[in-house]
């Protein structure tokens, strides 16, 4: 019997598969003749911490790549999970992707995004031509950053890291429910600033966030606790986004309740409809421009967690 020979394998097969590994998003920034450059990248890894060493893969026909060549020094700039734009922008060809972009200039060279969560000056060590890429091999000469989660790239598209529950500590459910209670706070101040401005587009985006999260909820069980977490988040962000204040925005996303929730819930957890209810009432307490029924309705919402575990031990 003839065992016929395996196709070769293409360009188009290899990024496909490749495609399934996810990573984090960089953008490796340097500064030649004055001028600065930079460019996203996947491809980033940390090599040796002794000396400190990492390595960071740009293709070889972008200006980055052959300003990094030609100066010696660059910096990886990682991006926090809500930098996406920033990731699109320098992933962009573009006459000024620095323009209206916040940075601190390194005494060694490369231009620092100061939106980024943590960065790496590097000295160029060596370069090696892999393909259409340059790999750059650099020491670390400086390295900082904040907390934050990452930003992270899968399969051609940019997405957030939701930590999986078996792999947290329980949560705190005292900081759990105080979380609530400032997210509420921040929403009441959103849905103030909004009300009598909100589009009818806006009304009926946030209808459809509000129905897309409701399809997770099955009477008194979530078909897809994770699920569940991901529209219900998407849904709150849309609220506090009507007020238009990137600084609100900020503001709720900086109390990461989408990483406290996991810890907290499991396949086990109840749901129960009163959940998808306050969001129905809420989306209609907007349309009515009625700001007292719509604060009423966050802040019940805000209590429901508490509410539905005392009467889950109770029962």
């Amino acid at each position: 019997m003839d065992v016929p020979e395996p196709a070769p394998l293409t360009s188009a097969r290899f990024r496909e598969v490749v495609g399934r590994f996810a990573s984090g998003v960089t953008v490796v920034t340097t500064r030649h003749d004055g001028v600065p450059r930079g460019g996203t990248a996947s491809a980033f890894t940390s090599l040796s911490d002794a000396p400190p060493m990492v390595l960071v893969c740009l293709n070889r026909a972008s200006a980055t790549a052959q300003a990094v060549r030609a100066s010696g020094t660059f910096a990886v700039n990682v991006l926090g999970e809500d930098q996406d734009a920033l990731a699109a922008r320098f992933a962009a060809k573009g006459p000024d992707k620095f323009a209206g972009v916040a940075v601190t200039p390194d005494p060694l060279g490369p231009p620092l995004l100061d939106e980024a969560i943590a960065h790496l000056v590097c000295r160029l060590e060596s370069v090696v031509t892999g393909g259409t890429h340059l790999v750059f091999l650099g020491v670390v000469e400086r390295a900082g950053g904040r907390a934050g989660p990452p930003l992270a790239y899968f399969r051609g598209s940019f997405a957030r890291m939701l930590p999986l529950p078996r792999a947290a500590e329980p949560v705190d459910l005292d900081a759990l429910h105080d979380a609530y209670r400032a997210r509420a706070a921040i929403e009441v101040g959103a849905v103030a600033q909004a009300v009598g401005r909100i589009t009818p587009a806006q009304l009926a985006e946030l209808r459809s966030l509000a129905a897309a999260a409701a399809a997770f909820v099955d009477g008194d069980r979530f078909t897809d606790v994770a699920g569940w977490l991901r529209a219900n988040r998407v849904f709150h962000e849309h609220v506090v986004g009507l007020a238009g204040s990137p600084a609100l925005l900020q503001l709720h996303r900086a109390l990461e309740v989408h990483r406290l929730e996991p810890r907290a819930m499991d396949a086990a957890t109840r749901a129960h409809p009163v959940l998808v209810e306050d969001h129905r009432r809420l989306v209609e307490a907007l349309e009515r421009a009625d700001l007292a029924a719509a604060v009423r309705v966050v802040q019940d919402h805000a209590a429901r967690p508490r509410q539905l575990r005392t009467a889950a031990r109770a029962s």
